[in-house]
């Protein structure tokens, strides 16, 4: 009887394996980073009220994953895109510079060809950033939590880049590999991240095999370039508009 169990549950898994699988996660971003100003320039109390203003604007927003079994795309929202950052005058140059640099791109993985390619705008020109997946050494935890109606599991990393602890919660109830942003590599869906001094990432909402079927379309306009290229373009650019003072 045991035997026939088995068989049976490996032909109902196999069989659910083959099936098509896509849905849709919504996720909402936050953070408890405020800006501190130099106390000896004038007027910085509201200028530093201006320049949060602006942080909070930028890191409350909404995205959208969508995915199937290999692949998946995370943008923002169009409907609730707020205007662009640059367009907000404070009469400062320091809070025209937490305008300046990159906007909110999308990000496309590819889990069974092992590369991404991520789309996004800097100092005016759009970029198309194309690199292979890199891995992610997460530590689990075995810590568990629920988030809505899933049982989620903690794992977490250091960034090498700049040493920030990383904390991922996902859910195995949601076989895929991948998640927000650039947060992948685990044994379900991730639907929490937590990094910095209080950044979140948190899904309020999953939609699994909708009637109207999830269309995952790999962007393709804009220079193509590498993500360690990117980086060193971003950083000359970045110490231009410092020295010109913006």
């Amino acid at each position: 009887m045991k035997i026939k169990f088995l068989i049976l549950l490996l032909f109902i898994s196999s069989y659910a394996i083959s099936q098509e699988f896509y849905g849709k996660a919504i996720y909402r971003t936050s953070s408890k980073v405020k800006a501190k100003i130099d106390t000896t320039v004038s007027n910085y109390k509201e200028k530093e009220k201006a320049i949060n203003a602006i942080m909070q604007k930028r890191y409350q927003k909404k995205y959208i994953l969508r995915f199937n079994r290999y692949e998946s795309i995370y943008k923002e929202d169009e409907k609730l895109k707020s205007p662009s950052q640059s367009s907000i005058s404070a009469g400062n140059t320091m809070v025209a510079s937490v305008a300046k640099g990159t906007k909110s791109g999308i990000t496309y993985r590819n889990l069974k060809e092992n590369r991404m390619t991520m789309r996004t705008e800097a100092f005016g020109k759009l970029f198309l950033i194309k690199d292979p997946l890199s891995k992610i050494d997460w530590e689990l935890t075995g810590e568990t939590k629920s988030i809505g109606n899933y049982t989620c599991y903690e794992a977490k990393y250091t960034r090498k880049e700049d040493g920030l602890l990383v904390t991922a919660w996902y859910t195995p109830q949601i076989p895929i590999s991948t998640g927000p942003d650039k947060f992948w590599g685990l044994p379900g869906l991730i639907l929490e991240i937590r990094y910095g001094k209080g950044t979140i990432i948190l899904c309020t909402e999953i939609e699994l095999n909708p009637d109207n079927k999830v269309k995952i379309i790999e962007p393709t306009r804009g220079k193509k370039i590498t993500g360690v290229k990117f980086n060193e373009m971003y950083a000359i650019k970045y110490k231009e508009l410092e020295r010109k003072g913006f």
